[in-house]
């Protein structure tokens, strides 16, 4: 197994044993984000715009626990225009506490998370592509608000490893709500 493909391997295996742990803090979900990354570089913005959108599955806990508890979340980032793409799957593990509990219909939360990225890019710069497709470190700081155990609105700020001089770092608003929970 290539060296990229092995780590990928591994880090879907840790957010496997995370959600295992996690299991015992709040019930498992099923349901549909959507979001709106923002790109804080010049040069990510302007090969792949201000905004890029997407949309996907969740498997979030929209149950927040009473004390801190292990959170983890994989998530998929990319854009493709004019000849240039990426792609960008973080996987992290960290913590997840509310922030107050006095209205059990709307429960604000922050979360804050380390882990992987696999990095899978082309970029045209000065005529030539430049491109690589690897796992570098990753984080993010999470803000958001879970209504009736179902809405979640959440404000992300995504921390990735520079590559070749890439920064896509970024910030992102989104939403998701639960179809299933189990």
């Amino acid at each position: 197994m290539k060296g990229s493909k092995k780590i990928l391997v591994n880090l879907l295996g840790i957010a496997g044993l995370a959600s295992v742990a996690g299991a015992q803090s709040y019930h498992g979900t099923l349901g549909l984000q959507a979001s709106d990354f923002m790109p804080v570089n010049s040069t990510i913005r302007g090969d792949f715009g201000s905004n890029i959108f997407t949309v996907g599955l969740t498997f979030n806990p929209t149950k927040i626990p009473t004390r801190p508890a292990i959170a983890w979340d994989v998530d998929a980032i990319g854009a493709n225009k004019n000849g240039s793409r990426f792609l960008l799957i973080p996987v992290t593990v960290g913590i997840q506490a509310a922030l107050s509990r006095s209205d059990p219909n709307s429960v604000p939360y922050v979360r804050v998370e380390a882990g992987f990225a696999y990095y899978n890019y082309s970029i045209i710069q000065n005529m030539a592509k430049v491109g690589t497709t690897t796992v570098l470190p990753a984080a993010q700081a999470e803000l958001g608000v879970v209504f009736d155990n179902r809405l979640t609105i959440s404000a992300t700020y995504h921390f990735f490893a520079r590559s070749n001089s890439f920064d896509f770092d970024g910030f992102s608003l989104g939403a998701s709500y639960t179809l299933f929970k189990f």
